[in-house]
């Protein structure tokens, strides 16, 4: 995550995303691979992004079951220090839930979408 911005309220999304899994909606997105590989394409044309090496991310790859939700190493460091200065901000609207509670969460709704994304390849193969 080389965005100039990261840090800057951007752990926000994995805590609502973590919010949304809690009333199913995840589950809803999940289920339509169809829409996955539309969002990546989307992703690809208008918003294309690069991995902390530099290189372009292949949205494609990613709804092929390869999707990576969790970062790691200095940018899970960022995000973290940002989560923790949103919480102090009154921005989660009193929401205590830890920042790694949220990270195990993403973990856990990332494997549920590269398994959806693989048994959706696994069919049309």
């Amino acid at each position: 995550m080389p965005r100039e911005v990261l840090g800057h309220r951007l752990s926000r999304h994995w805590h609502d995303v973590v919010r949304l899994d809690d009333v199913g909606v995840s589950d809803r997105a999940i289920a339509d691979c169809d829409l996955a590989h539309a969002v990546a394409r989307h992703q690809d044309v208008f918003f294309r992004e690069k991995d902390a090496a530099g290189n372009l991310i292949d949205c494609g790859e990613a709804a092929s079951g390869n999707f990576r939700m969790v970062p790691d190493g200095k940018a899970r460091d960022t995000l973290a220090a940002d989560y923790d200065a949103m919480q102090a901000d009154g921005v989660l609207l009193g929401d205590t839930t830890p920042f790694s509670v949220i990270m195990d969460r993403s973990a856990e709704i990332e494997a549920k979408v590269n398994d959806a994304l693989r048994r959706h390849q696994a069919r049309l193969s």
